[in-house]
């Protein structure tokens, strides 16, 4: 059966339907579907443009974020060296004031240069007490020229020679 430009028989529109969605896909397309294709493109191309943008000023915030971690994370730095620095020069100065202390002769010089380890301690280090062992000692009446000092392992033990006992 042959079509003519009056009549159409249903077996030859689906030939032509099926022609027309066949070869829209290898380019074979109508001016009309030309043109709505590439009002969909043109509108994809903003969406994706739009979320590049977007992406764009995340990077660029994340980038701005990153600069000021690695300022503060040098400072920090710097400002730990200088502490380890000034750490070192306080400690070296309180070890040589706690050694001229403990091989002193002179009980005054001693205890002066055990005030001046420790106010170097209290001033120029970071230090935290954690724990302080206090000791208590009971030192009955009669027992006479006790020293104690916080060096002494037992009480009165780094004078031991000068503590007498009196009658009682």
């Amino acid at each position: 059966m042959r079509a003519t430009s009056t009549t159409l028989s249903l077996p030859v529109v689906r030939t032509c339907v099926w022609m027309v969605l066949a070869l829209t896909p290898l380019g074979c397309a109508t001016q009309q579907q030309l043109l709505e294709m590439e009002t969909q493109f043109k509108a994809r191309m903003t969406k994706m443009e739009a979320g590049l943008a977007t992406e764009k000023g995340r990077v660029d915030q994340l980038t701005t974020q990153l600069a000021a971690v690695s300022a503060t994370a040098t400072e920090a730095t710097r400002i730990g060296t200088e502490a380890t620095r000034i750490g070192t020069d306080a400690r070296q100065r309180a070890d040589a004031a706690a050694a001229k202390g403990d091989t002193g002769t002179d009980l005054a010089a001693r205890l002066q240069a055990y005030a001046q380890a420790q106010s170097i301690l209290v001033s120029d280090l970071p230090v935290a007490p954690l724990y302080y062992r206090g000791r208590m000692v009971l030192v009955k009446p009669w027992v006479q020229n006790l020293v104690i000092t916080p060096k002494d392992d037992y009480p009165g033990l780094s004078f031991l020679n000068a503590v007498s006992v009196s009658k009682h």
